[in-house]
């Protein structure tokens, strides 16, 4: 099996907009977009949340809740 992407586009809360390629992934819990995508469509972080990579590495990152 291979990997599955979908063109998109993602919308912040002033109406801008970006262009993005996403991967596919139906377990996912959270969808992730670069940084300089999220700042110019205008997002702000609004929390932050713990995560654990595969390699046991955990790290913090701080982001906003889609609406």
């Amino acid at each position: 099996m291979g990997l599955v992407y979908i063109d998109g586009v993602v919308k912040g809360p002033t109406g801008k907009e970006e262009r993005v390629r996403f991967l596919i992934d139906s377990g996912v819990t959270y969808s992730l977009s670069p940084e300089r995508v999220w700042k110019s469509i205008g997002l702000q972080p609004k929390r932050e949340h713990g995560f654990t990579l595969a390699d046991g590495t955990t790290i913090k990152e701080r982001f906003q809740n889609a609406t």
